[in-house]
């Protein structure tokens, strides 16, 4: 709790007045440390000033020891209608991503914009998987080792995915990966073979760097046909209810 305390200090003496938002994003429910691999941690600034950025490394190299990253947002750059909204190449529906994030200053701006368009949010996570599922195969084609920074990427994906399948079928209120994978199975349109299952329910209990450091050479390469499978089955059932639709 100190070391998150003293985070939030060092970003309103950094910014003072200017500073209005500071939001907390992460796949794993909230707990009072910084030592989460996969959060985001997201500054609202009120005006753009150019030193901004070297202020922000400023205080990345303050808190080095912990595993996070900052973003940084003026007011300005938020649309009042989410739909014309991207975040990192994510599509508008990242929208419901900061929607859910835990403020830890100031008040939420995501919160008071409109939602995005649902068909846009179709055509985005579909978008996503298409890209994420050619990589997954351009990985397993271009290395017969697969290196620790592709197979992490490649398994981390899998919690994007199951949550943009649920976006996808317009269900955005899942707070944690927990939840996202029981609604997920809820669906019960695309069959899981037992070795899916298994590859999703670790990513309960451990981060994608533990599984991925825990992998022999040959079983990467079995991991990373497992994951083509599941993308290609999830992309499969997306694809097939918008074939006929027209945008």
């Amino acid at each position: 709790m100190e070391q998150l305390y003293s985070f939030i200090k060092m970003c309103q003496q950094v910014f003072s007045e200017r500073l209005f938002m500071i939001l907390r994003l992460g796949s794993k429910p909230y707990g009072n440390t910084l030592n989460l691999r996969d959060e985001d941690l997201v500054l609202g600034l009120k005006k753009y000033n150019e030193e901004d950025i070297e202020k922000v490394k400023k205080i990345i190299n303050a808190f080095k020891e912990y595993k996070f990253q900052i973003q940084l947002l003026y007011e300005n750059d938020i649309p009042e209608d989410l739909s014309w909204y991207s975040f990192l190449n994510q599509g508008p529906h990242v929208a419901f991503e900061f929607q859910k994030a835990q403020t830890l200053f100031g008040k939420n701006i995501f919160m008071k914009r409109a939602a995005p368009n649902s068909k846009l949010i179709r055509v985005t996570t579909l978008m996503k998987l298409q890209q994420y599922l050619a990589e997954a195969r351009i990985t397993f084609f271009d290395y017969d080792e697969i290196p620790d920074a592709k197979m992490y990427l490649n398994i981390k994906r899998i919690k994007g995915v199951l949550k943009d399948f649920l976006f996808f079928n317009g269900i955005t209120d899942k707070i944690d990966f927990a939840s996202e994978w029981e609604a997920f199975q809820g669906f019960k349109k695309i069959s899981l073979t037992e070795e899916e299952v298994h590859l999703v329910n670790r990513l309960l209990k451990e981060r994608p760097d533990q599984i991925t450091i825990s992998l022999s050479r040959e079983k990467r390469v079995y991991i990373q046909k497992t994951i083509i499978l599941l993308f290609y089955k999830i992309y499969c059932n997306m694809s097939r209810l918008v074939l006929k639709e027209r945008f």
